[in-house]
């Protein structure tokens, strides 16, 4: 068996620091280390038409598997001038009909792959592995997906359902959610009725995982083995990183863990050089930044101190 790995980026002036240098940084070179050999069919990147070409750029020759770059706009043109998380979410569902493979691992910029990955790992029994979560963690989740969805499921507060990225979705039952919904649009635009709802509050894994649920799919597809996509004491706040010690980094890496992946959130404004030195003694021959890297790094990040300062002038312009 083999997967396709697949991953939206783009090159954001807004944030202090490029999801596609984080990515070449950090996670590319974690995917590289811990895939097994043969298992990635390939890597699919989700950019906006202005981003193409430096991701090209940037990761021509950048990893042992197949890297393809793809325009948002041949995945779901209806929607390549929008911006915004929703829009980031209605494309990893949008993106299976590009897969090849059966199944296809959901990333981010701020994901690292932790231990060695392969089939007997991520489908223990023949069936993936999954993140699970309390129904009652993001409750609202799951009331707008089945109104979304048109059903009505039996839950409890404590009911394990599906966790957030990274994530490993069935490309057919992906399909098949999109045709069901595209069944409840007058124009069949499933991702335009989706982004007209975002303020319902939806993500792409609770209306994916609702979808299994009614069509009595999950435990088709879905293992019961204790293996998780990722970590739950992943770094997700300033706090936990202020706390981050070489016994938790040992044990986030540990070649036996039960977790595939770790979260290092983007969001804490930690410089990526700093992050780059605190985790390449884990990223195998990843050595620190470059001189190189670090002055790319840096000018991105004068360049979004620069707009956030000018940000107060440019409103008052746009209001005159």
């Amino acid at each position: 068996m083999q997967v396709t790995l697949v991953i939206p980026l783009r090159i954001d002036p807004d944030r202090p620091v490029s999801d596609l240098d984080r990515f070449v940084a950090l996670g590319l070179p974690s995917l590289d280390r811990c895939m097994a050999e043969g298992f990635v069919r390939e890597l699919l990147v989700i950019s906006p038409e202005e981003d193409v070409a430096a991701c090209q750029r940037a990761l021509a020759g950048a990893s042992r598997f197949p890297i393809r770059v793809i325009e948002e706009a041949r995945i779901q043109p209806g929607i390549a001038q929008d911006r915004g998380w929703h829009k980031q979410q209605i494309l990893k569902l949008a993106v299976a009909s590009q897969v090849a493979t059966t199944w296809y691992i959901t990333l981010d910029a701020d994901v690292l792959c932790t231990r060695r990955v392969d089939e007997a790992f991520l489908f223990p029994d023949g069936k993936a592995i999954w993140q699970r979560e309390r129904a009652d963690l993001h409750w609202k989740w799951w009331t707008t997906s089945q109104q979304v969805l048109g059903c009505g499921l039996d839950l409890e507060d404590g009911t394990p359902m599906f966790g957030v990225t990274p994530a490993l979705l069935h490309g057919p039952s992906v399909m098949a959610l999109t045709a069901f919904l595209s069944g409840k649009h007058p124009e069949g635009d499933w991702a335009r009725m989706l982004l007209d709802r975002k303020k319902e509050v939806w993500t792409e894994y609770s209306l994916y995982w609702t979808y299994l649920l009614m069509q009595g799919l999950t435990g088709q597809y879905y293992s019961t083995s204790p293996n998780t996509p990722y970590a739950r004491h992943s770094v997700w706040s300033k706090d936990e990183l202020s706390t981050l010690s070489q016994a938790v980094l040992d044990d986030l890496f540990a070649g036996n863990a039960s977790h595939a992946f770790m979260v290092f959130q983007s969001n804490m404004e930690q410089s990526l050089a700093s992050t780059v030195k605190l985790l390449c003694p884990y990223l195998g021959n990843r050595p620190g930044p470059t001189l190189c890297e670090a002055w790319t790094w840096h000018r991105h990040a004068w360049r979004y101190r620069l707009r956030k300062l000018l940000r107060p002038l440019r409103n008052r312009l746009t209001v005159q």
